[in-house]
């Protein structure tokens, strides 16, 4: 696949199969992500894969929450989330986490990976549990 055909054919998956993806399938979307554009090419965002079960549970329940809908799964049932975190200190980092979010999303696309973008991790880690997380 093309870089224009993953482009045009990527969507935004709402029910994913609960098996984890292949480690070398992970790390290609994971080192995709490193080569995001950045501002000043200081490739800041830190990138978090998150495949434990507990850990990845504890997410969605505070992400529901600062959603407003505790019961449900903003996940999806998705096995592995990636949480893209951006310094604050620097100008632009909401763009910059966003370009490696979306080469994330292609890169999956090309290797047949499903991929939604949830929002709400800027508040999940502001609150005192998400402190503690990190």
């Amino acid at each position: 696949m093309n870089t224009l055909e993953a482009i045009q054919t990527r969507r935004s998956i709402r029910k994913f199969s609960d098996k984890l993806l292949p480690e070398e399938t992970l790390e290609k979307i994971l080192e995709a992500g490193t080569w995001a554009p950045t501002a000043m090419g200081r490739q800041s965002p830190i990138m978090v894969a998150v495949t434990d079960r507990a850990d990845r549970d504890q997410l969605s329940r505070m992400n529901a929450a600062i959603m407003g809908h505790p019961e449900m799964d903003p996940f999806y049932g998705c096995p592995t989330v990636v949480v893209v975190l951006a310094e604050r200190s620097f100008p632009p980092h909401v763009y910059d986490g966003s370009l490696v979010c979306g080469t994330l999303m292609l890169a999956a696309t090309e290797l047949g990976v499903d991929s939604i973008w949830i929002h709400r991790a800027r508040e999940e880690f502001d609150s005192e549990e998400g402190k503690a997380i990190l």
